[in-house]
Parts: structure tokens; C-alpha cells; sequence
């Protein structure tokens, strides 16, 4: 691992002990796969270069990204399979914060990762049905919590997948960008602990996690 690598895992293990200001009830889960999509039916609905793929998710919204670990003369197979028969291929969509989000063929066995950035993520969803049944301060906090180190494993994977420390130029924009984060963080922290009402708590918890996710899309859209 890399000094800018660890000084990012250090600071956000530092930061996720400083949100932590209370204990936590015994039931909370330790990890936001607890909440995850696991299995989830789509439908695949298209593919083009430079290497995207289109899924349709149950509620009708598309997922359009970048896509690693499939030929795409696979794709080509099934879009011409699809217009012979008229039926929709059918895909199962699991995320994980070890994997990131992979999509899984039942028939052929294939399993395929996306990559790039998708309107409602897997964490933003896994994250909305934590807060849904953990809904007290400290829950909603621990949610948040969760969805950040979810957040920083995606920036962490999309950072590797970009060359990580052997890209020069990324790594120095990647230290430039943890210095700006650790100072927002520092005024944020200051701000909101001078004020009263434990909504502060989970204000700056909000920006905490935004801050994350913002920069992890960043270099998503990049890939």
C-alpha cells in the first residue's frame, strides 16, 4: 500500500471513531452489505462503446456504465438472441463492499463487474433501508457510517483500477484532493460541534459521506 493510500485509510478509520460518539446498540450491523443488494433482477438492454453497458433495474430505471470482465462479443450474442426471440435477458445484480457491484449471468455462469458511476447506487439504496429500520440518531449515524467506508472502498477500487501509484499524476491529485478533504472535514467538525441538537451530528456525518462519494465518482466516470 502506498504513504497516500494509508494516510486515506488512516484518516477515514480516525474519522469513522469520531463519529462514533456513543455506543451502539448491540443490533446495528457492521457492514452495509447487511443491506445490500443481493440477486436483484435486470434486464439487459444494450451495449456500445466505449464499453457500456445498459440494464434495466425492477423499478423501470436504467443503469448505464462502464463494465469490466465481460467480451463484447457476448453482449452482440445476446442483443441478436434477444431480437430473435423477443425475450429480454435476464441478469442477477448483487453489490458487495469487497467486490463492488457485479452483475451475474444464470445461464451461461458469466459474472461481470460495473465500474463506472450509477445515479442510485447499490450503497445508496443499502444505506436508505438501513436508516429505514435503524431510524433513531445513532442508527441513522451508523447508516452513514456504513455508506462511508462502502464509499471508500469504491474510491479505493476505482483508484487501482486507474494505475493507483504508478499513475503520477493521479497520485498527486489524490493527495491534493485527501489534504482538501481532511480540511473540510476539520472546519465542518469544528462548526457543527459548537451547536446544539444532535441534527448537527448527522449534518456533518451527511457531508462527511457526500465529500467521499463525490470523489469516488469522480474517478468512476473516469474509468
Amino acid at each position: 500500500m502506498s504513504r497516500s493510500q494509508m494516510k486515506n485509510h488512516i484518516t477515514i478509520a480516525f474519522l469513522l471513531f469520531l463519529l462514533s460518539t456513543a455506543a451502539y446498540p448491540q443490533d446495528l450491523p457492521d457492514s452495509i452489505d447487511a443491506f445490500a443488494d443481493k440477486n436483484v433482477e435486470v434486464l439487459y438492454v444494450d451495449s456500445y462503446d466505449p464499453a457500456i453497458v445498459v440494464l434495466e433495474l425492477p423499478d423501470g430505471n436504467t443503469i448505464e456504465t462502464t463494465y469490466r470482465g465481460v467480451e463484447l462479443d457476448t453482449l452482440i450474442d445476446w442483443e441478436a438472441e434477444q431480437k430473435k426471440t423477443g425475450n429480454p435477458r435476464t441478469l442477477h445484480l448483487s453489490y458487495s463492499i469487497r467486490e463492488g457491484v457485479r452483475v451475474r449471468d444464470q445461464d451461461s455462469g458469466i459474472t461481470f463487474s460495473l465500474l463506472g458511476v450509477i445515479a442510485d447506487h447499490p450503497i445508496d439504496r443499502a444505506e436508505r433501508r438501513c436508516q429505514d429500520v435503524h431510524s433513531s440518531t445513532l442508527g441513522i449515524k451508523h447508516c452513514m457510517s456504513l455508506a462511508l467506508k462502502a464509499w471508500d472502498a469504491e474510491l479505493n477500487r476505482a483508484y487501482k483500477a486507474l494505475g493507483g501509484s504508478r499513475n503520477e499524476k493521479l497520485k498527486q491529485a489524490q493527495r491534493a484532493w485527501i489534504k482538501f478533504r481532511d480540511a473540510q472535514f476539520d472546519y465542518l467538525r469544528e462548526e457543527y460541534g459548537n451547536r446544539d441538537g444532535t441534527i448537527w451530528g448527522i449534518r456533518f456525518t451527511e457531508h462527511v459521506v457526500n465529500l467521499t462519494k463525490t470523489q469516488a465518482n469522480l474517478l468512476k466516470s473516469v474509468l
